[in-house]
Protein backbone atom coordinates (compact mmCIF):
# COMPACT_ATOMS: atom_id res chain seq x y z
CA UNK A 1 0.00 0.00 0.00
CA UNK A 2 1.10 3.54 -0.81
CA UNK A 3 0.70 6.31 1.99
CA UNK A 4 1.48 10.01 1.83
CA UNK A 5 3.01 11.58 4.43
CA UNK A 6 3.42 15.21 5.52
CA UNK A 7 5.32 16.29 8.23
CA UNK A 8 7.25 19.74 9.66
CA UNK A 9 9.99 20.15 12.07
CA UNK A 10 11.87 22.73 13.12
CA UNK A 11 15.45 22.92 11.84
CA UNK A 12 18.65 23.16 14.35
CA UNK A 13 20.77 25.26 11.83
CA UNK A 14 20.08 27.77 9.35
CA UNK A 15 19.57 27.54 5.89
CA UNK A 16 22.07 27.57 3.15
CA UNK A 17 24.80 24.74 5.42
CA UNK A 18 26.34 22.00 4.33
CA UNK A 19 23.85 19.97 6.62
CA UNK A 20 21.20 21.08 3.77
CA UNK A 21 23.33 19.23 1.15
CA UNK A 22 23.49 16.07 2.93
CA UNK A 23 20.33 15.97 3.72
CA UNK A 24 19.31 15.93 -0.27
CA UNK A 25 21.97 13.33 -0.85
CA UNK A 26 21.33 10.99 1.15
CA UNK A 27 17.58 11.69 0.02
CA UNK A 28 18.86 11.15 -3.76
CA UNK A 29 20.78 8.05 -2.13
CA UNK A 30 18.30 6.04 -0.56
CA UNK A 31 15.26 7.14 -1.74
CA UNK A 32 14.52 5.87 -5.11
CA UNK A 33 16.03 2.14 -4.05
CA UNK A 34 13.21 2.23 -1.41
CA UNK A 35 10.57 3.25 -4.14
CA UNK A 36 10.38 7.31 -2.12
CA UNK A 37 9.48 10.01 -3.92
CA UNK A 38 9.90 13.22 -1.54
CA UNK A 39 9.77 17.02 -1.59
CA UNK A 40 11.78 19.14 1.30
CA UNK A 41 10.17 22.31 1.46
CA UNK A 42 12.86 24.45 3.52
CA UNK A 43 12.80 27.84 5.22
CA UNK A 44 14.78 29.19 7.55
CA UNK A 45 14.01 27.62 10.90
CA UNK A 46 11.44 25.33 9.66
CA UNK A 47 11.68 21.52 7.54
CA UNK A 48 8.30 20.93 6.03
CA UNK A 49 8.48 17.39 4.21
CA UNK A 50 6.30 15.13 1.67
CA UNK A 51 6.91 11.85 1.35
CA UNK A 52 5.17 9.22 -0.71
CA UNK A 53 6.40 5.41 -1.02
CA UNK A 54 5.31 1.74 0.77
CA UNK A 55 4.41 2.24 3.69
CA UNK A 56 6.60 0.47 5.75
CA UNK A 57 9.74 2.26 4.31
CA UNK A 58 7.76 5.56 4.39
CA UNK A 59 7.64 4.81 8.10
CA UNK A 60 10.84 4.01 8.50
CA UNK A 61 12.28 6.51 6.60
CA UNK A 62 10.15 8.95 9.26
CA UNK A 63 11.06 7.15 12.38
CA UNK A 64 15.16 8.29 11.36
CA UNK A 65 14.31 11.64 10.53
CA UNK A 66 12.13 12.35 14.04
CA UNK A 67 15.34 11.23 15.64
CA UNK A 68 17.97 13.17 13.30
CA UNK A 69 19.91 15.67 15.70
CA UNK A 70 19.36 17.97 12.54
CA UNK A 71 15.72 18.58 13.34
CA UNK A 72 13.92 18.93 16.60
CA UNK A 73 9.76 19.54 17.31
CA UNK A 74 8.74 16.86 14.92
CA UNK A 75 4.83 17.00 13.87
CA UNK A 76 3.37 14.88 11.68
CA UNK A 77 0.56 16.75 9.73
CA UNK A 78 -1.14 14.05 8.08
CA UNK A 79 -0.64 10.49 6.85
CA UNK A 80 -3.03 8.39 4.35
CA UNK A 81 -3.23 5.68 2.05
CA UNK A 82 -3.04 6.95 -1.82
CA UNK A 83 -4.15 5.28 -5.04
CA UNK A 84 -1.34 7.64 -7.25
CA UNK A 85 1.92 9.94 -6.11
CA UNK A 86 1.36 13.45 -6.77
CA UNK A 87 5.25 13.75 -5.95
CA UNK A 88 6.59 11.17 -8.43
CA UNK A 89 8.77 13.58 -10.41
CA UNK A 90 11.99 12.35 -7.99
CA UNK A 91 12.98 10.65 -4.78
CA UNK A 92 13.90 13.75 -3.52
CA UNK A 93 13.50 17.39 -4.80
CA UNK A 94 13.90 20.73 -2.87
CA UNK A 95 12.75 24.10 -2.95
CA UNK A 96 14.09 26.91 -0.59
CA UNK A 97 10.91 29.01 0.31
CA UNK A 98 11.83 32.42 -0.42
CA UNK A 99 10.51 36.26 -0.48
CA UNK A 100 8.03 34.89 -3.09
CA UNK A 101 7.15 32.12 -1.29
CA UNK A 102 6.05 34.40 1.72
CA UNK A 103 2.02 32.99 2.07
CA UNK A 104 2.40 29.51 1.22
CA UNK A 105 5.03 29.43 4.56
CA UNK A 106 2.74 31.11 6.47
CA UNK A 107 0.48 28.54 6.23
CA UNK A 108 2.81 25.74 6.54
CA UNK A 109 3.59 27.11 9.72
CA UNK A 110 0.22 27.65 10.75
CA UNK A 111 -0.46 23.68 9.99
CA UNK A 112 -0.80 21.64 13.11
CA UNK A 113 -1.61 17.50 13.67
CA UNK A 114 -4.92 19.43 14.63
CA UNK A 115 -5.71 21.46 12.07
CA UNK A 116 -8.46 20.23 9.42
CA UNK A 117 -7.79 17.82 6.85
CA UNK A 118 -8.92 20.00 4.22
CA UNK A 119 -6.90 22.86 5.31
CA UNK A 120 -4.39 20.17 4.86
CA UNK A 121 -4.76 19.14 1.68
CA UNK A 122 -5.28 22.43 -0.02
CA UNK A 123 -1.78 23.23 1.25
CA UNK A 124 -0.88 20.33 0.00
CA UNK A 125 -2.37 21.10 -3.66
CA UNK A 126 -0.66 24.53 -3.47
CA UNK A 127 2.44 22.71 -2.76
CA UNK A 128 1.73 20.78 -6.18
CA UNK A 129 1.25 23.56 -7.87
CA UNK A 130 4.89 25.36 -6.85
CA UNK A 131 6.32 22.24 -7.98
CA UNK A 132 4.74 21.74 -10.75
CA UNK A 133 4.93 25.16 -11.94
CA UNK A 134 9.05 25.22 -10.59
CA UNK A 135 9.17 21.70 -12.99
CA UNK A 136 7.70 23.65 -16.01
CA UNK A 137 10.10 25.97 -15.93
CA UNK A 138 12.83 24.21 -16.20
CA UNK A 139 11.45 22.16 -19.25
Amino acid sequence: MLIRYMFKARATHPAFTYHDLDILRAGLARNAERQISSLLLRSNREYFQVLEGPESEVRDLVAKIARDPRVFAFEELLSHPIRQRQFDHAPMDIHMLGQDDHALHRRLSQLDANAPDALKLSVLREVATLLHGKMAAVA
